[in-house]
């Protein structure tokens, strides 16, 4: 008898491909949705699915370096996209060890933008020197030269304190995923956290 069945799509460890990615759009949660120290945005969403938004943003913003950056992409993309791919993997699989690869890039990018700022902000002792960085011209208004440089100083911290709360997002679901692994439920039942378990956990 012949067979009419459909040839079976591609797989990764026992996973089609497609599902690495349809993965990225469910954001349903089956394992302590509602506990505490796997929340993040005061409360209103998990980790889960919040690092399924960053990853899914970074495939977006992937390709649209790739267009815009072309042909120079290719310096960035093979540091970039294997690890962006191992964490999708490791969002379905829940291998909590491949996301110490997201972990570990995230602080990688967190001590280059750090170094960043401070070279900036000392070669741009003044605010013209400064804004000459970002290739802005001298600016003799006093009062807008010192605003424009106050407003890209303040997006600056602001981007680095982003930064860290995405590293504190992807450190928590490393955890998350050695509790789910062993069936643990984390009740926070440890007493008082010490202070670098509280700078680690995404508020």
């Amino acid at each position: 008898m012949e067979d009419t069945s459909q040839p079976s799509s591609p797989q990764f460890l026992g996973v089609p491909l497609l599902d690495y990615f349809r993965n990225l759009i469910t954001f349903d949660v089956e394992f302590e949705e509602d506990n505490r120290n796997y929340r993040c945005a005061l409360q209103k969403f998990h980790i889960l699915n919040v690092a399924k938004v960053f990853i899914l943003l970074e495939v977006i913003f992937i390709l649209f370096y790739m267009i815009v950056t072309f042909p120079w992409w290719f310096l960035w993309i093979f540091f970039h996209l294997p690890v962006v791919l191992l964490t999708v993997v490791a969002l379905k699989k829940e291998i909590a060890f491949w996301i110490l690869a997201k972990i570990v890039f995230i602080a990688f990018q967190i001590a280059l933008y750090i170094m960043f700022i401070c070279i900036s902000f000392i070669v741009g002792i003044s605010a013209n020197a400064f804004l000459g960085i970002f290739g802005i011209g001298p600016i003799d208004n006093l009062a807008a030269r010192w605003a424009l440089a106050s407003i890209i100083k303040i997006n600056m911290v602001i981007v680095l304190l982003l930064l860290f709360w995405k590293f504190t997002i992807f450190w928590t679901l490393r955890i998350y995923f050695e509790k789910k692994q062993k069936d643990e439920v984390d009740l926070g039942a440890d007493g008082d956290p010490n202070l670098l378990k509280r700078i680690l956990t995404p508020i």
